[in-house]
């Protein structure tokens, strides 16, 4: 088992013999803490207006906080991060919010936790307000250093913001391939479906680093599984290739792809 320390903004590793589950070791009876899996905790982070913080007078970690004490004797090590990001056409992120984005990784940091971190814009407006595809590729500039800096404390990131632009293949592959340009490898990134994926070929190194993520699978077809149901080749491709990616999965879903039935990241 290794243990991570930051010393002087270098990453010490320091390794411990564990023995495992035994009732005569002194830890022997305790959960091991592994950031980056098992059950998790939520958090939105709404960036969309400049003064939502205030007005709910808060700072960006102060959920977080309030659910890492409530879940604690759960040993919770990982928190999903929805980041909502400014949706009007060219208005981007304040110098103050990424101030804000900083502090609250600082706080993951010194939690021992890590971020299962989405990007999305609002859904509940008009898409007439929508960002246009220049305005996300411009988002993924200005999050470029913060996902450099901060890539020790992010297990995954997800591409919450795919059918809020244009919705042609060109615009599409644009997107996702300035995304994973922004997140530093290894890191992986994360698709609801296979479809976003399928937009580059097998065995390209774009192709292997994207993951999935859905938040609804259902037991049988229905009109808005969006052809994720088992049987169809889009089901049968995650299901396939969450082996060797990283797949996340909400509560009540496919035991297949998630392992349980809770919030839970493999």
């Amino acid at each position: 088992m290794l243990l991570t320390s930051m010393v002087s903004a270098q990453i010490d590793f320091t390794s411990i013999h564990y023995r495992g589950i035994r009732p005569d070791d002194i830890n022997g009876l305790m959960p091991l803490y592994n950031p980056g899996r098992g059950f998790r905790i939520e958090d939105t982070l709404d960036f969309s207006t400049n003064d939502h913080l205030v007005m709910q007078r808060m700072d960006s970690t102060s959920h977080l906080k309030m659910e890492a004490w409530k879940y604690a004797a759960d040993s919770v090590s990982l928190v999903q991060t929805t980041l909502i990001l400014p949706s009007a056409q060219f208005k981007y992120l304040t110098d103050s919010t990424l101030k804000w984005m900083q502090i609250y990784f600082d706080t993951i940091r010194s939690m021992g936790m890590k971020s299962l971190l989405r990007l999305t814009y609002k859904t509940n407006q008009p898409k007439t307000v929508f960002p246009v595809t220049a305005d996300i590729l411009h988002h993924f500039d200005q999050l470029q250093k913060l996902l450099i800096h901060n890539k020790d404390v992010i297990m995954s990131v997800q591409a919450g913001m795919i059918g809020f632009s244009e919705v042609d293949k060109n615009s599409l592959t644009a997107i996702l391939k300035k995304l994973l340009s922004v997140v530093p490898a290894p890191i992986q990134v994360q698709v609801n479906h296979p479809k976003y994926k399928n937009l580059f070929q097998p065995g390209d190194q774009d192709y292997e680093r994207i993951g999935f993520y859905n938040d609804m699978f259902v037991g049988k077809p229905d009109r808005v599984d969006d052809g994720l149901h088992s049987g169809t080749p889009a089901f049968e491709q995650m299901v396939r290739e969450s082996a060797t990616t990283v797949m996340d999965c909400a509560p009540a879903q496919s035991l297949t792809l998630c392992g349980d039935a809770h919030h839970s990241l493999m």
